[in-house]
Formats: structure tokens, C-alpha cells, sequence
């Protein structure tokens, strides 16, 4: 006869460790039962300063990289973010309106080489015009100029099917 059929009265206790995570289990006749458990693991010291300096690379609080729909989409060449703030202030318009704008344009012609006619950017801006104001029409200037910075700037010859 099995020990845990019907007619037993018996239980059976045991500790279920995972690599995060103690239970204590509890097996009877009628139900399996897991409870999490009061003993704690040891995970080691939290360096809140480590983990500060890990989020501060992964979330850039400043420059186009802030405004990228994914961070680290691509690269950011030296000068584009000065470039892009001096640009903004000499137009008189809020940063967080244009720094998608400034993000767009260096996605569609950095490493993802996307298409740039006024429909499908207009359709790209909708995507990833983040928490802007402005409409496609308004920010095309912005792009177009920001086009001209980069392509002056490159540092390798260009795809001639992006023009």
C-alpha cells in the first residue's frame, strides 16, 4: 500500500530550494501544499553604487541617446549631441519636441539605413517621435538639417540608395 493513499494519515515535509527562492512543501493525501519560506538567502551585498553606475550607462539622462525608442540603437557620433542642442536653441523650441527628432534622423541614416521619403518618415515619426508635440510636418526641417550634419560628418562613405 501506497503511504500517501486514501486511508494514510501521513504527510510529508520537505524544504524546495531554488536559487532565489526556499519553500517549505507539504505533501498529504488530499493536496500538495507550498508555502514560501521564512528562512532567508543569503544573494550576497547589494552595491547600490554599482548598481547606480550600471543604470546611469544603461539610461542616458542626456543628449539624443535619451531620446532613442531603444537605448543603444546607434551609435552616436562626437559632436551629433552638440550639434543637435545648439541646433534646438537656435530654433527657440523645447528639447524634449526636437530630440526625437534629432534620434530619428541619425536611426534612419545611421546603421539601420531606413527609408527616407516623406510618407514612410512621416509613418516612422508617428513610431518614434516619443513624447513630442510636434508633428511630422513641423520637425522635417529638423531632420533634414540634422540629415546634412551627419552626412558632412560621416566617417565612412554613405549607401547612395539613402539619397
Amino acid at each position: 500500500m501506497h503511504p500517501l493513499n486514501e486511508k494514510s494519515r501521513s504527510s510529508f515535509k520537505a524544504d524546495v530550494r531554488g536559487p532565489w527562492l526556499t519553500f517549505d512543501m507539504t505533501l498529504t493525501p488530499q493536496r500538495l501544499h507550498l508555502q514560501p519560506s521564512s528562512r532567508i538567502l543569503d544573494m550576497g551585498r547589494f552595491d547600490t553604487q554599482r548598481y547606480t553606475q550600471l543604470l546611469s550607462v544603461l539610461t542616458p539622462n542626456s543628449g539624443v541617446a535619451q531620446c532613442m525608442h531603444y537605448p543603444g540603437m546607434t551609435p552616436i557620433p562626437d559632436g551629433y549631441d552638440e550639434f543637435a542642442h545648439t541646433h534646438a536653441e537656435q530654433l527657440d523650441a523645447a528639447w524634449s519636441d526636437l530630440c526625437p527628432a534629432y534620434a530619428l534622423a541619425i536611426v534612419a541614416l545611421g546603421s539601420y539605413q531606413l527609408p527616407r521619403d516623406d510618407a514612410e518618415m512621416e509613418v516612422l515619426w508617428d513610431e518614434l517621435g516619443g513624447g513630442s508635440t510636434k508633428l511630422w510636418p513641423d520637425v522635417r526641417p529638423v531632420v533634414e538639417r540634422a540629415w546634412l550634419w551627419l552626412e558632412a560628418h560621416a566617417s565612412q562613405p554613405r549607401d547612395p540608395r539613402l539619397s
